[in-house]
């Protein structure tokens, strides 16, 4: 929801065509939002950290202004993967202990990004930082209160929230009297 927000009013400051967000897991940044042109092909990529615009940012943890997004790992070379895109602005997000992900901004215009676009992406990127590392948090926090922390198996608290969403589920439908 944040993100989606975030999409909508961050055009209104920088415009672009189109918008993903890459979240860092182990050495890969997965798209865990995208909007705007190309959608398909970014929701699909996997990016190796070190490799490619947004792998560079995040390793290297610097922003990149008016970078090729052609040279993103995963279409880099396929032409059935080809992007009309041009201009990329990409920055870290910086999280408690390091970078967690990746903030770009696509265009189909060469060098369409400014160094006023790229300061603007910064102060959002450092909020937007801690509002997804936050929401991480609860992620694994609610994943971790219905299994074993060892063997991963659904514990008792899954299985009656299960039970409690089934009964309604039964009820709603009237098999249940």
């Amino acid at each position: 929801e944040t993100l989606s927000v975030l999409s909508v009013r961050l055009k209104r400051l920088v415009p672009y065509d189109s918008m993903a967000v890459y979240i860092r897991r182990e050495n890969l940044l997965h798209p865990e939002f995208v909007s705007g042109d190309n959608f398909r092909l970014f929701s699909k990529l996997e990016i190796p950290v070190v490799q490619g615009l947004s792998g560079w940012v995040a390793e290297n943890s610097k922003p990149i202004l008016n970078g090729n997004p052609s040279v993103e790992p995963g279409y880099l070379n396929d032409p059935a993967k080809f992007s009309t895109l041009r201009s990329a602005l990409a920055v870290p997000l910086q999280g408690v202990n390091g970078v967690i992900g990746v903030l770009a901004l696509y265009s189909s215009e060469r060098d369409s990004f400014t160094k006023d676009h790229l300061r603007i992406l910064l102060v959002v990127s450092s909020k937007l930082s801690l509002a997804i590392e936050n929401a991480l948090r609860y992620r694994q926090a609610g994943a971790s209160a219905t299994t074993h922390f060892l063997t991963g198996v659904p514990n008792a608290r899954s299985l009656f929230l299960h039970l409690d969403s089934e009964i309604a589920r039964c009820k709603r439908a009237g098999e249940v009297g």
